[in-house]
């Protein structure tokens, strides 16, 4: 792995904030996120990266960069061994009793543990074999008073007698159960007006008492738990089987220190470790004490094979080259170096473009993974060749002229990007675009028509030049819905379409076949931007439902019989319908009949004596159409 100087990341933790200064709650969070750090190395069973203790960790609430700062924070918990994390339980003293060390273990981890994990966790201390360990953890769990065994399925796991509820004869009122398990005198006083039904509804019972607790969250010691049910239940208690009715259950958090809080408990520590996580984001720390000069960061061939795996697990899916900043070298923003570290990184994956494609922002996957379908212009949005047709005066229908020859106001509404589709586009710059439509903009408007509708892909012609960038070819990008799923889509600046599977999902929810109003905009991550449908419409380009029957209609009809002129099927629309139309209006039903350009439609408009437009709405007059073509524009015939 690249080495940078130990100080770099010791100068670089945020400063700790002393429990006596924390308020209640932040005190809960942390101590729970310890404890799942904590649980999630142990699982990991062995010195772990932050991205495998994310994994492990299975909370998107806590993001890597709580994750780094946890640990970094408690050094009395956690220490770092050849750049990855360890619990420091297992460098205990090997001198201390092995029950002792169990103890400690146990304690730390702070839910009960497998016979197996805790002999792993022995075995690492005392540098023997974990098979050889459980064999002596688990007598000890099993014979040692200090411990209690819980059922859980087919595994046996053990906690500490410290967690239960200490009876014993020698108690003789409730004050001494009170003092001999550290819990204040008047710790009962929250649930005495509380019905609790125990024997029945051992869970439910626990759920009320908790909601019944001062604080938020609301946290209840498990003793204390365990003394109201044996209030109730007298000579009937059983402590362990209560403790594991709570620890199986759904509605029940187990906190640190043999404490519990409800889902409702569980969710506001899930908020705080969020918010957390975002302060990290938007605050990050600087130095404040003076260190060695940071080693650049030097991309070894043994970090190129890390990324490659890295990468080929996520195929599917490019990455981002600060996550893998992360994940390899565990450096994050906010680190002194991070900008420098970055670019080495990215030049490190841009010198090999046999194993890495560049596709876009800061992302990174894979050569040759893109899928096959990108690339290609789908069959239904090619422009068909269709015969030239001849009127008895020999003037050909479908003639095209020249822009200066087009009725006033159509040279400006084909250089619409809403008039402007794939293979039917200008140059960016000639494009006329809304005030509020810019590549520097924040969000882009888009009008999603009919037949990319039908076939899932987009035409870039309708962003803003530089929203998405124009290099490399492939870009790909990530799309957000309103709840929050992710979906993956491709843009190619050679054949000017956005793919992916992603617009599949993101379609279905799309109920208009052509004109609906989607606002994409971008957030904070490089390449993700929100997909946004409210229901609304674009007037010009969407199509009732009937309408569309019509029209698909028509197209059957067309396409089975003889080869007919453009001309004729403008004619059809305008003389089926209830009102003038605007051109675009017309170009959006003309291409649900056969594709058309643009240009090819507003020389029909302006050519042809049956078509007339008055404030900018469209007509047919089959009166006026026996005057043929329109004389004045035969010096502008192409």
């Amino acid at each position: 792995m690249a080495t940078k100087a130990t100080a770099k990341k010791e100068a670089s933790r945020p400063e700790v904030t002393r429990p006596s200064e924390q308020t209640a709650t932040s005190r809960i969070t942390d101590e729970y996120l310890i404890q799942k750090l904590y649980q999630a190395i142990v699982a990991h069973g062995e010195p772990a990266k932050l991205a495998d203790i994310q994994k492990a960790v299975d909370d998107e609430s806590i993001s890597l960069g709580l994750i780094r700062q946890g640990l970094g924070s408690y050094p009395q918990k956690f220490v770092q061994v050849d750049r990855r994390w360890d619990v420091s339980t297992r460098y205990l003293d090997r001198q201390r009793p092995a029950f002792k060390i169990l103890e400690e273990i146990l304690t730390t981890y702070g839910s009960p543990m497998a016979a197996w994990d805790a002999g792993h966790e022995l075995g690492l201390v005392f540098h023997r074999s974990s098979e050889g360990q459980q064999a002596i953890a688990s007598r000890m769990l099993s014979s040692s008073d200090l411990f209690f065994p819980i059922q859980t399925g087919n595994e046996t796991k053990y906690g500490l007698r410290s967690w239960l509820l200490d009876l014993q004869d020698s108690y003789k009122s409730l004050d001494d159960i009170l003092f001999y398990n550290y819990l204040p005198s008047d710790a009962l006083k929250p649930f005495e007006s509380l019905k609790l039904d125990w024997e029945n509804d051992p869970v439910g019972s626990a759920v009320k008492a908790i909601s019944a607790a001062p604080g938020k969250p609301s946290v209840v010691d498990n003793r204390l738990l365990l003394l109201l049910a044996y209030q109730e239940l007298g000579e009937d208690f059983d402590g362990k089987a209560l403790y594991a009715a709570f620890i199986k259950s759904q509605e029940l958090v187990a906190l640190p220190g043999h404490r519990w809080t409800n889902q409702v408990g569980g969710e506001l520590l899930r908020e705080q470790f969020k918010k957390l996580g975002q302060a990290i984001v938007d605050n990050p720390t600087e130095d404040d004490v003076e260190t060695e000069a940071v080693v650049p960061l030097t991309v070894s061939a043994q970090d190129m094979v890390e990324i490659e795996r890295i990468l080929n697990a996520s195929s599917e899916r490019a990455l981002h080259t600060v996550d893998l900043l992360e994940q390899v070298y565990e450096i994050s923003a906010g680190d002194p170096s991070f900008d420098a570290d970055l670019n080495s990184l990215e030049s490190a994956l841009a010198g090999a473009k046999d194993k890495y494609q560049w596709v876009g922002f800061d992302l990174y996957r894979p050569t040759n993974t893109l899928p096959p379908f990108i690339g290609q212009v789908p069959e239904t949005l090619v422009f068909p060749t269709v015969p030239l047709v001849e009127t008895p005066e020999g003037d050909v229908q479908d003639q095209l002229i020249e822009d200066e020859g087009f009725e006033r106001g159509l040279e400006r509404e084909i250089l619409s990007p809403y008039a402007q589709d794939v293979n039917d586009q200008e140059q960016p710059a000639d494009t006329l675009w809304p005030d509020t439509e810019q590549g520097s903009s924040s969000s882009a408007r888009l009008v999603l028509k009919a037949h990319h509708k039908e076939i899932f892909t987009f035409p870039l012609v309708q962003f803003p030049a530089g929203f998405i960038p124009t290099d490399p070819q492939v870009v790909e990008i990530s799309l957000k819905d309103s709840s929050g799923r992710s979906y993956q889509a491709f843009a190619d600046n050679e054949t000017q379409l956005l793919y992916g599977l992603g617009l599949f999902d993101l379609y279905a929810d799309i109920t208009p076949e052509s004109g609906a109003v989607i606002t994409l905009t971008k957030t904070s991550v490089p390449g993700e931007f929100l997909f946004i449908h409210k229901g609304e419409t674009d007037a010009e380009v969407y199509v009732s439902p009937e309408r569309m029957q019509f029209l698909q209609d028509y197209r059957a009809e067309v396409e089975s019989g003889p080869s007919i002129a453009t001309y004729e099927l403008v004619r059809y629309i305008l003389e089926h319908s209830n009102a003038a139309m605007s051109f675009l209006s017309i170009l959006t039903e003309l291409n649900i009949v056969r594709r058309v350009r643009r240009r090819q439609l507003a020389s029909i408009l302006s050519a042809w004596s049956g078509f007339s437009v008055r404030a900018g709405a469209w007509s047919f007059d089959a009166k006026k159409a026996a005057q043929g073509f329109n004389k004045s524009k035969r010096k502008y015939i192409i």
